[in-house]
Formats: C-alpha cells, sequence, structure tokens
C-alpha cells in the first residue's frame, strides 16, 4: 500500500467523519425545535433562581418600593446568566467537534510519520540484503 494511498484512506475517514457528524447534528436539531434536556435544564434553574429571589426579597422587612426594585435587579442578573449559560452550552457542540478533528489530524500525521519511518528501516534493510548478495556473489564470479 503506497502512501499516496494511505494519505487518501485516512482523508476519507476524516471527511465520513466530519460529514456524519455534521448530518446527526442536523438531525438532533430538527428532533429538538422547542429546547433540549440540557436547555429545560438551565430554564429550570433560572427560574427556580428568580422565584427564590423574589420569595426571600418580598418576606424582607424592606418597603415595597425597595423590594420590587431589588426584584428587578435580582431577575435582569439572572436573565443574564441564563442566558449566557445557554449561549456556552449551545457552543459546545462545535468546540467538541473542532477538537476532534484536531485530534484526529494529530493521530494521522503521527500514523504518517510512524509508517515512513517503518518504510525507511525496511527500505534500509533491504537495501542492506541486497548488499549482502552482491557481495556473496561477488566472489563466486571471480572463482569462475
Amino acid at each position: 500500500m503506497s502512501e499516496h494511498h494511505v494519505k487518501e484512506r485516512i482523508k476519507q475517514k476524516k471527511d465520513d467523519l466530519v460529514n456524519s457528524k455534521v448530518a446527526n447534528r442536523h438531525n438532533k436539531s430538527l428532533k429538538m425545535k422547542n429546547s433540549s434536556p440540557d436547555q429545560k435544564f438551565v430554564k429550570g434553574a433560572v427560574i427556580g433562581t428568580a422565584i427564590g429571589a423574589a420569595v426571600s426579597l418580598i418576606s424582607s422587612p424592606k418597603s415595597g418600593k425597595e423590594v420590587r426594585g431589588k426584584l428587578g435587579e435580582s431577575y435582569g442578573k439572572t436573565i443574564d446568566k441564563g442566558k449566557q449559560v445557554i449561549e456556552k452550552v449551545e457552543s459546545l457542540p462545535e468546540e467538541v467537534e473542532l477538537w476532534s478533528v484536531q485530534k484526529t489530524d494529530e493521530l494521522a500525521d503521527g500514523v504518517i510519520n510512524k509508517a515512513e519511518k517503518l518504510k525507511g528501516k525496511i527500505s534500509e534493510n533491504y537495501e542492506y540484503e541486497n548488499d549482502a548478495e552482491e557481495s556473496v556473489e561477488e566472489p563466486k564470479q571471480e572463482e569462475k
């Protein structure tokens, strides 16, 4: 198997992997148009935090105006944090895909390098054997 053939097979496998991941992501996004379990969890956590903050502010001994102000601030901060978490969760598949492609490239390069080294050793051994055969044949030619 030639080096070119090996590189072509590795490239084809890498392309197949990337294409299958893109297709899988597209299929998953079609299935989960409304929201994924992770998004539901994050939304629930945000809503729970907002409700907890509201209850604690309402039960405080402050005036209604102060409570409403604190509640508004708390609600805004919670929504902002929730959006940040959702953005991070949504960006994870792309980060994982990029990482996996990079690692695949690194592994492919390592395999190619090792194959080239092995090819070099095989060539050296082949040349050594040919030299040995020639040196054995030379004396026989001289004897005739």
